[in-house]
């Protein structure tokens, strides 16, 4: 990997990375459909910059064709994920409605979409769980170099140094502990620190 790609997908990361902290607070706040929109965002993210990463730009070119909402299905783009790389993630039947549910919350930023899903779209707490197992996996697939290499967002919240969390950090709201709380797949250090 080149210095410049490795810069940009650091870039990538560090709004991506925001983003995903972002999704675990309006849950916690129960503001569930705006967390389900940007979740879909989140994850299409990794999933990009993931293929970025591998340098599948052709599988990223696949997938704008698609155009429109379709072109951020998060189901779709794992299937395609799945059959042109091979690895992917396994989830359960209930795993991937969740998936289809935060589908369907960000097709709602247009409104003649509500109308077509109204009331198919349940996303809850609970579902952080998956959001975060499917976050973990792609962002896991990423690499970099250094000088980025261990310096985003994430690894700047795992490491915990009191000052750069504070910094990292505005008002009232520690972002180690919205990205922390009852986490499983970020919980330890070594294992979340991209590659």
């Amino acid at each position: 990997m080149d210095k410049k790609l490795s810069e940009h997908i650091y870039f990538a990361l560090v709004i991506t990375d925001f983003d995903y902290i972002s999704v675990r607070h309006l849950m916690a706040g129960a503001l569930f459909p705006s967390a389900g929109a940007l979740a879909n965002v989140v994850i299409d993210r990794y999933i990009k910059i993931a293929l970025m990463s591998a340098g599948r730009n052709d599988l990223i070119d696949v997938i704008k064709k698609w155009r429109g909402n379709k072109s951020h299905n998060v189901p779709e783009i794992m299937k395609l994920y799945k059959n042109e790389v091979g690895a992917i993630i396994e989830l359960t039947v209930a795993e991937q409605n969740i998936l289809d549910n935060i589908y369907k919350c960000y097709c709602f930023r247009y409104v003649d979409e509500m109308f077509k899903t109204k009331g198919s779209c349940e996303i809850r707490m609970a579902d952080m769980h998956t959001i975060d197992k499917v976050v973990s996996f792609f962002r896991n697939k990423i690499e970099l170099i250094s000088p980025h290499l261990g310096n985003t967002i994430i690894d700047v919240l795992l490491k915990g140094d009191p000052q750069a969390v504070s910094a990292l950090s505005t008002g009232n709201v520690d972002l180690r502990s919205v990205f922390l709380f009852d986490n499983p797949y970020f919980s330890d250090v070594s294992s979340a620190s991209v590659h």
